[in-house]
C-alpha cells in the first residue's frame, strides 16, 4: 500500500519543518510527501525549508495557485499525486501527526473494510485544537466550544510545543477531519472555503485518543488572521 501525504503551504516555515522532520523519521519508503506552495505567495523562509530537505527522494514539491478556492487547491493536490497512490493523507503545514499514528495508518486502514470486504473509501482523523492565549469572549463571538482536557505525559505538546500545563484549553474538542481517503476519480472537496470531502461511500474513525489524533497548536493572533481571510472569502 502506497500513500501520498499531501501538505498545502504558504506562510507556515517554523511548523513545517516540525512536520516535515515527524514525517521524513516515521513514513514508508515507498511512500511520497507531496508539497504544494501557493503560487506568488509562498515566502522564501518557506521555500528555504523545502530546499533543505529536497534530497529525500520521498518528497516533491509544486506551486498552484489558490484563487481564493480552497477546494481547488485541494483538488489539485489529489490530480498531482502520484498515480500508484492508494490513499492520500491531507495534512495542513502547521499540524503535527504523531509517530504512533504514522506508524500505523497503513494496518488501520487494512483492518477496517466494508460488507464486500473492500478497503474503506475514507477516514476522519479527530483533531486536537488549541489557540494560544486565546480569550473567552472570542470563543464565544465564533460560536466555537471549548473544555479543558488533561495532556499528563503528552510528548508531542510538551517537546514540540513546550507547553507545560498538565491541563490545557481545547477548541472544538476532536474535531472530526476528513483526511484520508481514496485517490480515485470521485472523491474530491467542494467548496471554497471550508471545503468538504465528496464521492465516497463509505467511511470509518480513527479514536479520541492523542497519538490517532492531528495536533493543532497555534497563536491567538495566527487564528484571527486565518479567521478574517476565511470571513473575506
Amino acid at each position: 500500500m502506497k500513500l501520498t501525504y499531501c501538505i498545502p503551504t504558504w506562510n507556515e516555515a517554523s511548523e513545517l519543518k516540525i512536520l516535515l522532520k515527524i514525517l521524513i523519521d516515521n513514513i514508508d519508503f515507498n511512500d511520497t510527501i507531496l508539497i504544494q506552495g501557493h503560487q506568488g505567495k509562498i515566502t522564501d523562509d518557506v521555500i528555504r525549508v523545502i530546499r533543505a530537505v529536497m534530497s529525500d527522494p520521498r518528497i516533491k514539491y509544486i506551486e498552484y495557485p489558490l484563487n481564493d478556492n480552497f477546494g481547488q487547491y485541494k483538488n489539485n493536490l489529489i490530480l498531482q499525486s502520484d498515480h500508484d497512490t492508494d490513499y492520500c493523507f491531507f495534512i495542513d503545514a502547521d499540524e503535527v501527526i504523531p509517530p504512533v499514528l504514522l506508524q500505523s495508518i497503513k494496518t488501520i486502514i487494512e483492518e477496517n473494510k466494508d460488507l464486500d470486504d473492500n478497503y474503506i473509501d475514507a477516514f476522519i482523523v479527530p483533531r486536537l485544537n488549541i489557540v494560544h492565549d486565546i480569550t473567552p469572549e472570542y470563543i464565544q463571538k465564533s460560536g466555537w466550544v471549548s473544555t479543558q482536557i488533561d495532556i499528563t505525559g503528552n510528548l508531542i505538546l510538551k517537546n514540540i510545543y513546550c507547553i507545560a500545563d498538565d491541563i490545557i484549553t481545547c477548541i472544538n474538542p476532536f474535531d472530526p477531519q476528513w483526511r484520508i481517503f481514496k485517490r480515485n476519480n470521485s472523491i474530491r472537496y467542494e467548496g471554497n472555503v471550508h471545503e468538504r470531502l465528496i464521492g465516497f461511500r463509505t467511511f470509518g474513525q480513527l479514536p479520541n485518543q492523542f497519538d490517532y489524533m492531528i495536533h493543532h497548536v497555534k497563536s491567538f493572533d495566527r487564528q484571527q488572521k486565518q479567521n478574517n481571510l476565511y470571513d473575506r472569502l
